[in-house]
């Protein structure tokens, strides 16, 4: 069933709970899906639906968008680098799919998390910058703040 087809998930009671469950299991069964020719696993169909019910509530369910982006925030920093990346895909998922008018309220919640990506793995970063490119445009002062972090992030190594 599609969120926005749920009455259920209009109350802001349940929707915590339901995100941070959706989160847990890419979290604990996640794995990047890959576009090849063979069966698709259990774990794979997980993330697959996981997804697709973080992408429809964050599409549908406007209240719902800051707990995902903090979620997705969160994890992508303090998670390790096979399980950032899935958290990256997402992101990707969510920009790629939304307009940027969804994304107003991140960059000021995100800004403080910029400094820690200096600890990120290079392909983690450069997976990360990927997946925010199409965002940069709506956003000088985060542009900015982002060529600060990566000019730090040149003299720390």
């Amino acid at each position: 069933m599609r969120p926005s087809k749920c009455r259920l998930l209009s109350t802001e009671a349940i929707l915590p709970g339901l995100i941070l469950f959706l989160f847990d299991l890419l979290d604990t069964n996640g794995v990047r899906i890959i576009k090849t020719s063979k069966t698709i696993t259990l774990k794979e169909h997980l993330t697959m639906y996981a997804s697709m019910m973080i992408r429809d509530l964050f599409r549908s369910v406007p209240i719902a968008r800051d707990e995902i982006l903090d979620q997705l925030t969160e994890r992508i920093f303090s998670s390790t680098v096979t399980k950032s990346a899935i958290f990256i895909d997402q992101l990707t998922i969510l920009i790629q799919s939304e307009p940027a008018a969804s994304f107003r309220n991140y960059f000021a919640k995100f800004k403080g998390r910029l400094d820690h990506m200096i600890y990120m793995t290079p392909v983690i970063s450069l997976e990360f910058l990927k997946s925010i490119k199409p965002l940069l445009k709506y956003d000088s002062v985060y542009k900015d703040n982002l060529i600060t972090t990566l000019k730090k992030s040149i003299y720390q190594r």
